[in-house]
């Protein structure tokens, strides 16, 4: 511990320190000066990233993100900045209502559903519980229903949700998705409880895999305002759902840089650019994370850089979800043939957080990172402190474990039945807080010296995986 402290405390400095004084990175295996950025840099660049209120792909607010990111690409000495671009539905929701005779109950759109006109629909309201029975009659009702999230380690998890999945009709899930049934019955809107969420009216969403139509309204209402409804369709009131916005053709952009080495093996270290909301650990500190790590590699010589490397922000998580990741790979399928290693950086620098009086509060502790892997053959050991040059209090307790279907742009990495060329190893550096897909996800959730700390454990494992592979 006795040989760390010098470096522990240029990290702590670097807190405080102007946006010229970067603090030094540990040692590296290249004989070079490149440092990281300094924390005060970062802070810059996500507050430049995070400036739009919402990154919805395709809309300008998207657009204007992604200029910026190429911006600072170019302002760091890349002069062949690739934009991929394709098509894709935008939605967006103007204006959205939820009364019931007259009455006003707080709600939030999902996300991708259908629209109404001004007026809105009207029907009976009706609650079904967790799932439609079958012989249920619901046409031209505005059907009340328990979405309840799964549980991780005993907490409810807002990314688990057993009988609502975000998939297209067709899809095979969706068999068991409530939306899909009730819309089958023929109803006129849906309104999905949070029944066991942990704040008591989030404004919430959820990704949706693709940018198709979904033709009936839904709308999302806390727990507290479900047992309100609830009572109210007991007694057989109408309830009116207004959710106004519009649905066009719009482009989406994967941005990407390369950087040549001394092999054609290639290291992809990626995240994802979009948000729902301001979306500043989703992922603005993933984008922040790319640019940090472009930022470092961009300083060392060519004959010094053990492999080939790309930093890429894609267009793909929340509305059409795999559509950037499955483009990427799909028109760089010679790229991902040569890629030895895929690594995804997301959400870090994220604060904890526990709930007081149904409302979330901020915790001055970092939240723990998980780590997935396709092997652990070469993972660097966690519990060695040598090896990422970080405090005891900061390692915490990370989790480790295989890659699991639905890691974060784990569709450059894996797709099921897909004949494509795939990264030969994938390795997801992340946090998951509660607040990441809701509108509580904002500049006062950050610990940039978190951010900092995570980013010289992302560049010391990417070392690390270039001396073992």
């Amino acid at each position: 511990m006795l040989r760390m402290l010098p470096f522990l405390l240029l990290i702590l400095l670097s807190a405080c320190s102007s946006e010229d004084d970067t603090p030094d990175t540990p040692p590296t295996t290249n004989p070079t000066a490149a440092t990281l950025p300094s924390v005060g840099q970062m802070q810059n660049w996500l507050e430049g990233v995070c400036a739009p209120p919402h990154r919805i792909i395709g809309t300008d607010e998207w657009l204007q993100s992604i200029d910026y990111v190429d911006q600072e690409f170019a302002a760091m000495g890349f002069e062949n900045i690739i934009r991929d671009e394709f098509p894709i539905y935008v939605w967006e929701a103007d204006n959205w209502s939820l009364e019931v005779e007259g009455e006003a109950f707080h709600c939030f759109y999902e996300f991708g559903t259908g629209f109404t006109d001004a007026d809105g629909v009207t029907g009976e309201l009706t609650y079904i519980g967790e799932k439609l029975d079958a012989n249920e009659p619901v046409a031209g009702k505005i059907v009340l229903v328990d979405m309840p999230f799964g549980l991780t380690n005993g907490e409810p998890n807002p990314f688990l949700r057993p009988n609502h999945f975000g998939y297209p009709e067709d899809d095979l899930i969706s068999i068991l998705d409530q939306y899909w049934r009730i819309k089958d019955r023929f109803a006129k809107g849906v309104i999905f409880i949070l029944s066991n969420s942990l704040t008591c009216n989030p404004e919430y969403t959820y990704p949706k895999v693709d940018d198709s139509e979904w033709p009936i309204p839904s709308l999302f209402v806390g727990k507290e305002v479900g047992e309100e409804l609830k009572a109210l369709a007991d007694v057989d009131k109408d309830a009116t759902i207004v959710l106004e916005g519009s649905r066009e053709m719009g482009t989406g952009i994967n941005i990407w840089v390369e950087l040549e080495g001394l092999s054609d093996e290639k290291y992809i270290i990626s995240t994802h650019g979009d948000a729902p909301f301001k979306g500043v650990i989703e992922d603005g500190t993933g984008v922040v994370s790319v640019l940090s790590q472009a930022y470092f590699w961009q300083q060392v010589p060519e004959t010094e850089r053990p492999n080939d490397l790309i930093f890429l922000v894609t267009a793909s998580h929340f509305y059409n979800s795999d559509g950037g990741s499955r483009l990427f790979r799909q028109q760089n399928s010679g790229i991902i043939a040569q890629t030895k290693l895929l690594m995804v950086l997301e959400h870090l620098g994220a604060k904890d957080h526990t709930f007081a009086n149904c409302e979330l509060v901020t915790s001055p502790e970092p939240m723990p990172w998980l780590i997935y892997h396709s092997s652990g053959e070469v993972v660097p050991e966690l519990d060695s402190l040598e090896q990422f040059y970080l405090p005891v209090d900061s390692l915490r307790k990370v989790e480790t474990d295989q890659l699991p279907l639905s890691a974060a742009a784990g569709l450059i990495y894996t797709e099921s039945g897909s004949t494509l060329p795939k990264p030969e190893h994938y390795v997801s550096i992340l946090t998951a807080p509660w607040y990441l897909i809701t509108s509580e996800d904002v500049f006062d959730k950050v610990d940039y010296l978190e951010l900092y700390e995570a980013n010289v454990a992302a560049l010391q494992m990417t070392q690390n995986y270039m001396e073992e592979l």
